[in-house]
């Protein structure tokens, strides 16, 4: 199996890669909206260069050709008190299909969670498509409780057009 080790600034085109792999299969299986255009990756760099450089608290891992995962702070704490304060965001963790089922995920996931609670996080918050069933076996496994279900609703019909 491939060591994952902490991501740095010169690994940043092969997490990409992997970070859109990511992406595109969420959206695939039905469970994930957020699309790796340019500003959505630029947004996801951002993250990635935060940690990298300290100026967030997080940290983003890569197994090179393998899997990558970034959780951390959010670039700015939500307006109000929350019974999971301190918290961390759980941008995502992505093995590639090849590589899956070799402890890889849960291997990255240990080592990020250790990093967290020493950095004084109490909490992880982050989601998993339901249609991941072994993403959803996985962080149940870890200890992840299902805290609350997001709905989609547009608002408008697909053939809608303005």
């Amino acid at each position: 199996m491939i060591e994952p080790r902490r991501a740095t600034k010169d690994d940043w085109e092969e997490f990409a890669e992997m970070w859109a792999e990511m992406l595109n299969e969420t959206i695939r299986d039905g469970g994930g909206d957020i699309l790796p255009t340019e500003h959505s990756m630029d947004s996801f760099k951002f993250f990635f260069d935060a940690y990298d450089s300290g100026s967030l608290v997080g940290i983003a891992m890569i197994a090179p050709g393998a899997g990558v995962l970034m959780w951390g702070q959010a670039a700015q704490s939500m307006p109000f008190d929350s019974t999971n304060d301190p918290y961390a965001v759980g941008w995502g963790t992505f093995v590639r299909f090849n590589h899956r089922g070799t402890g890889l995920s849960r291997i990255m996931r240990e080592y990020a969670s250790e990093f967290l609670l020493a950095s004084g996080f109490a909490t992880l918050v982050g989601s998993v498509s339901p249609s991941n069933e072994a993403g959803m076996e996985s962080v149940g496994a870890l200890g992840f409780k299902h805290a609350q279900t997001q709905v989609v609703w547009h608002l408008r019909d697909e053939d809608d057009s303005e």
